[in-house]
C-alpha cells in the first residue's frame, strides 16, 4: 500500500468514526410508546432501579414548580390537561402545590386534572399515584379529546421528541382542545421548523404559538432550575401562553 492510498484509508477511517460518534439517533414519541418497564437507561439522577423510578422520584424536581408558580396568577380555571404525563409527576406536584412560604396545600383544589401519555406503564403507574385525576392513553397529534375541553395545556420536554414533519400537526391539535393557557417547558431554537438540540428538537415557540393567537410570555431555565442538565440550562425556556 502506497502513501496516497494509506492516506484515503486513514480518511475513510476517520470518517466512519466521526459519523458514528454524530449519529445518535434523535429519539421520537413512538420511542416512548415502546419503551418497556425494563429499559435499562436512566433519565434522572436519583440512583433510581428503573426509568420509571426516576420520573417517580422527579416530583420534586425543581422545575416542576415553575410550572405551578405560572399557573397560579390565572387560577380560578376548570380544567388542566398535561400532554405527555408519564407518571403523573407534574400532576402531583400541582395536586399538592408548595407555596411561597413552604406549606403544602391543594392549590387547585376544585381543578379536574387529566393527563395523557403514548406509555401505559407509565400511566398505570399515574393512576396509582393520583387516583383522583383522569388518564387516558394518546398522543399529541391526535389527542383524545373534544374541542375546548381544557382551560389549560401543559407540555413538559414533549413536543423536543417531534420532528418537523408532525410539529404544525401536534401544535393545532393542542390548539384545538385548549380554552385560555397554554404552558410548555422546551427547548428554544429561533428556527420555526426545529434545529436538534442537545439530540431533541427546539423551536421558537412564543413565534409559533403567536401564529395561533396567543400572547407569550418566556423565561429561561437556570442552572438552580435544571442544576443536572447544561443542555437544559442552554436552551431550556418555560413558554407561558394566553388567548387572546
Amino acid at each position: 500500500m502506497n502513501g496516497k492510498e494509506r492516506f484515503i484509508k486513514m480518511g475513510s477511517m476517520l470518517y466512519k468514526m466521526k459519523k458514528i460518534k454524530t449519529s445518535k439517533k434523535v429519539k421520537d414519541y413512538r420511542y416512548w410508546e415502546m419503551r418497556r418497564r425494563d429499559d435499562p437507561e436512566k433519565d434522572w439522577d436519583y440512583g433510581e432501579e428503573t426509568w420509571l423510578d426516576g420520573y417517580i422520584k422527579s416530583v420534586e424536581h425543581p422545575h416542576r414548580k415553575l410550572i405551578g408558580d405560572a399557573l397560579v396568577k390565572f387560577y380560578p380555571f376548570g380544567g388542566i390537561l398535561e400532554i405527555g404525563c408519564g407518571v403523573g409527576a407534574n400532576l402531583i406536584r400541582l395536586a399538592v402545590y408548595t407555596n411561597i412560604i413552604g406549606t403544602d396545600q391543594e392549590l387547585f383544589p376544585e381543578t379536574k386534572l387529566t393527563g395523557t401519555d403514548v406509555n401505559r406503564d407509565s400511566l398505570n403507574i399515574a393512576k396509582e399515584m393520583l387516583p383522583r385525576a383522569i388518564f387516558k392513553i394518546g398522543n399529541v397529534t391526535s389527542l383524545p379529546f373534544e374541542d375546548k375541553s381544557f382551560d389549560v395545556v401543559i407540555c413538559d420536554a414533549v413536543l423536543i421528541y417531534v420532528g418537523p414533519d408532525e410539529i404544525e400537526k401536534a401544535l393545532s391539535e393542542i390548539d384545538r382542545v385548549v380554552r385560555k393557557y397554554i404552558i410548555f417547558v422546551e427547548r428554544f431554537d429561533e428556527s420555526l421548523e426545529g434545529k436538534v438540540r442537545g439530540y431533541v428538537w427546539a423551536r421558537n415557540y412564543t413565534k409559533l404559538l403567536e401564529n395561533f393567537g396567543f400572547k407569550v410570555e418566556e423565561q429561561s431555565i437556570t442552572k438552580e432550575v435544571w442544576p443536572t442538565s447544561k443542555n437544559w440550562v442552554k436552551y431550556g425556556r418555560l413558554f407561558i401562553a394566553v388567548r387572546q
